[in-house]
């Protein structure tokens, strides 16, 4: 773990405040035992930057996720099911999604992969660029729907048109090795290439993968070191 357990919770609460700006989700970490304690206004805090956290992995591909984010630390469903209704309340873009990202992921709240769908409904029909991907995902896995590959790809592209970089990832993912109906890999590659240009992480490790290999592209060790280590 980031945050070793015998840090004191006001060191923890000044930590999560030093490092918030430059990097959220290690303040997040630092303020889930504060949180949990209701030490000063660490609650309120901690909610705050969970879209931060989100906006800030949506945006450039990061290796964090909230399911990851839940399973890693532990975090007891008592405190989660006080976040979420916190966001319950709330009607902005991130907030709904965020809703939607609880009822997937059965923490704090009973899993319910159709209402989780209904909520990334209104991020879509609101153009809001990360609930496309949530929304293509679920068809893309069957999660509360019945599974639409066609459909899927439909989401991700628009959310693709929007600059979100998990969509145009998973567009490069998907032409390179499932197919869409079948696999067009020069389009798949232009997917990947298009996300590296955004900083998506993950698209610079596949693709990486794809230099290492010579698959569809001229073999590059040097350049798929490089990858690596970025999106690392």
């Amino acid at each position: 773990m980031f945050v070793e357990k015998e840090i004191p919770i006001p060191v923890r609460y000044q930590l999560a405040h030093e490092v918030q700006s430059t990097c959220p989700t290690k303040a997040l970490k630092y303020l889930l035992i504060p949180a949990e304690q209701d030490y000063k206004d660490s609650f309120s805090s901690f909610c705050k930057l969970i879209p931060i956290c989100l906006q800030y992995s949506y945006a450039n591909g990061a290796n964090w996720s909230f399911h990851t984010f839940l399973k890693e630390n532990s975090v007891k469903d008592s405190l989660f099911s006080r976040v979420y209704s916190y966001f319950e309340k709330k009607t902005d873009d991130f907030s709904i999604l965020i809703r939607g990202l609880f009822l997937c992921s059965q923490v704090g709240v009973k899993q319910d992969f159709k209402q989780a769908n209904e909520l990334f409904s209104i991020g879509v029909a609101r153009k809001f660029a990360p609930a496309f991907f949530n929304l293509g995902y679920s068809y893309f896995q069957g999660e509360g729907v019945t599974r639409d590959v066609q459909k899927a790809i439909s989401y991700f592209q628009e959310g693709a048109n929007l600059n979100d970089s998990k969509s145009i990832s998973q567009l490069g993912y998907i032409y390179v090795n499932y197919g869409a109906p079948v696999p067009d890999y020069q389009k798949g590659i232009e997917f990947y290439q298009k996300g590296i240009k955004l900083g998506h992480a993950y698209t610079m490790y596949a693709y990486s993968f794809l230099l290492f290999q010579g698959e569809h592209v001229k073999k590059d060790t040097k350049k798929s070191s490089f990858f690596t280590v970025e999106g690392s």
